[in-house]
């Protein structure tokens, strides 16, 4: 979820994201875009442990712990509702 956020915000500035999976450099592009992005690199460097064992769920560890799922799915609800903030604004 939080790829897609980060690209499509890019997209919608007319910077075409690079074809990458690799959520820091994502946040690095909107960063020089808009500097408050900055505000999400703890969120993003959090995720970043997590994602490519998402995409590959045959590659998901076995001792992913509730509280470090929840904790997941709360960063990457902070970075939706930012990115849809920024977005609605003029």
């Amino acid at each position: 979820m939080a790829e897609k956020y980060l690209k499509g915000y890019l997209l919608l500035r007319r910077q075409p994201p690079k074809r990458i999976h690799h959520l820091d450099l994502l946040l690095e592009d909107c960063i020089t875009l808009d500097g408050s992005f900055q505000r999400l690199v703890d969120d993003v460097v959090f995720l970043k442990r997590y994602y490519v064992a998402s995409r590959y769920p045959d590659d998901l560890p076995d001792d992913v712990r509730s509280e470090e799922a929840a904790a997941a799915i709360t960063a990457a609800s902070r970075l939706r509702d930012f990115v849809l903030a920024r977005v609605k604004m003029p």
